[in-house]
């Protein structure tokens, strides 16, 4: 469920909470400088079990918030909004969909952004992919003279790009999709497992951006294998996690 809050995160944060009826998690980022956006999502057997299916067969009219779950979902995570408060805007539950097209143009008629293809948020890349989009189509639409070889100029650039993007995003939603079996990891390996969820981040890619975390997930691997100075290494550049 997709929501808004006045609580302003600093950045792109990740909520993962134990409840009584399961694992949830809040997906939050920023939006200006007063207000944030509020993403719920758990898995179904967690949402029925906090009695969200209540509201399961009601036909909800364009506009028209689920008022009952948001009042579940604030007293559910009433400690991490604080004072805060969640809004609505035509917020109910929803499945996420993987939108992919075998054509992004037929005539004069051309798709870009979400309607030519999605990727799940938790990878934060939907409104970059659609403004690139639309920037490779105005340079394709300048560079060419027939609209049709413009559009077929255009699918060309993007497609690579958005399908690489998709794959990652995949990665991150089927990570997210099966977070309760990480719930009993430590600290250290879950945040390590969490950043490199879409693949994209590699232990070794890792070590260059913060040398200090990855000392960090060194010294913890070491310990949980009862071997000091052992640090993992990672032959496989598509390997995401030292310890499997």
């Amino acid at each position: 469920m997709w929501l808004g809050t006045d609580r302003v995160f600093e950045a792109f944060t990740f909520i993962v909470k134990e409840t009584p009826h399961g694992v949830m998690q809040v997906h939050g980022y920023p939006y200006s400088a007063e207000g944030s956006t509020f993403i719920v999502e758990m898995s179904p057997e967690t949402w029925r079990s906090a009695g969200f299916d209540s509201t399961e067969d009601r036909v909800f009219v364009p506009g028209e918030s689920d008022e009952e779950a948001i009042a579940k979902i604030r007293t559910l995570f009433d400690d991490e909004l604080g004072d805060h408060e969640i809004f609505a805007n035509n917020s109910k539950w929803l499945n996420f969909i993987t939108v992919r097209n075998e054509r992004w143009h037929d005539g004069n008629i051309v798709l870009l952004g979400d309607a030519a293809h999605t990727a799940h948020f938790s990878i934060g890349s939907g409104t970059k992919l659609a403004m690139e989009d639309a920037l490779a189509l105005a340079a394709c639409l300048a560079e060419n003279d027939a609209v049709d070889t413009a559009l077929s100029a255009y699918e060309r650039e993007r497609r690579p790009v958005v399908e690489s993007t998709q794959r990652a995003a995949q990665a991150s939603l089927e990570w997210f999709e099966n977070i309760a079996q990480y719930r009993e990891q430590g600290d250290i390996e879950f945040c390590f497992n969490l950043l490199t969820r879409s693949r994209r981040i590699t232990y070794e890619n890792l070590k260059l951006r913060d040398p200090k975390f990855t000392a960090l997930v060194d010294h913890d691997f070491a310990a949980r294998q009862g071997a000091e100075g052992t640090a993992p290494r990672c032959s496989n550049p598509s390997r995401s996690d030292p310890s499997g």
